[in-house]
């Protein structure tokens, strides 16, 4: 039978064995907690590159004048080096990491760079809204009167539709892909449907021509001739006789 001496021993054995693992448990716990939180920095991180290279492919389609202004991404240098710190604690002496300074250190940066780039895509993506294409309803009203131009202007309010459905807020990189691509296609219609190619005359003449009694000769100008023969629309005139 053990003598009250070694019983004490064992029972000492076992509150020191108990208050170990107790100890291994929360610094487990710790180390656990904070990795989850690293992730979670990491995730945001990945999602704004994921951005940062949609944007980039997109920059080689957009023209000098809707280039958005460069938005630097945060400088990752300072990270890594508290990022190196926290290796070097794990080597050395691993079970003192939730001690130190170390990690806090390296949360507190890596949280600054993944921001730095959050905003830097916020604010190019909103800089490429701002000019996202116009489209002008009354110039296009205009145009619609015009014979073989109506499915056009058909085509422009479809792709301006569309566009208006792709928002920008809380988006991933798939849906600023649809939104660039979107922008991209509204930006052809639009661009090759020039108001300058449109004199007055023209567009008074078909206005004219729409309505019940039509267009009188009087509105078939030189001007609207050359129009409609450059264009190949001026055999699609139909002259009727009023007695």
């Amino acid at each position: 039978m053990p003598t009250i001496v070694e019983r004490v021993q064992t029972l000492h054995a076992r509150l020191k064995a108990h208050v170990e693992h107790a100890a291994a448990a929360q610094r487990a716990s710790k180390f656990t907690e904070r990795v989850g939180a690293v992730r979670d920095v990491r995730g945001r991180l990945e999602r704004a590159l994921a951005k940062v290279a949609v944007l980039r492919v997109a920059s080689a389609q957009l023209t000098a004048t809707e280039m958005a202004p460069v938005h630097k991404l945060s400088s990752p240098a300072k990270a890594t080096e508290a990022l190196r710190a926290v290796y070097d604690k794990l080597k050395t002496a691993p079970l003192t990491l939730n001690e130190g300074k170390e990690f806090a250190t390296f949360r507190r940066r890596f949280d600054e760079c993944t921001s730095g780039v959050e905003q830097a895509v916020i604010n190019a993506l909103a800089e490429i809204e701002r000019g996202s294409p116009k489209v002008d309803e009354a110039f296009l009203k205009q145009v619609e009167t015009v014979p073989s131009y109506d499915e056009r202007v058909r085509d422009i309010r479809a792709k301006r539709d569309e566009f208006k459905t792709v928002s920008l807020r809380d988006v991933d990189a798939s849906t600023v892909r649809v939104f660039l691509e979107c922008r991209a296609a509204l930006r052809t219609a639009v661009d090759a449907l020039a108001p300058e190619e449109f004199p007055l005359p023209v567009i008074e003449f078909f206005r004219a021509a729409r309505r019940a009694n039509g267009a009188s000769l009087e509105l078939l100008t030189d001007e609207v001739r050359a129009w409609l023969v450059q264009r190949d629309l001026l055999k699609k005139l139909r002259v009727r006789l009023e007695g």
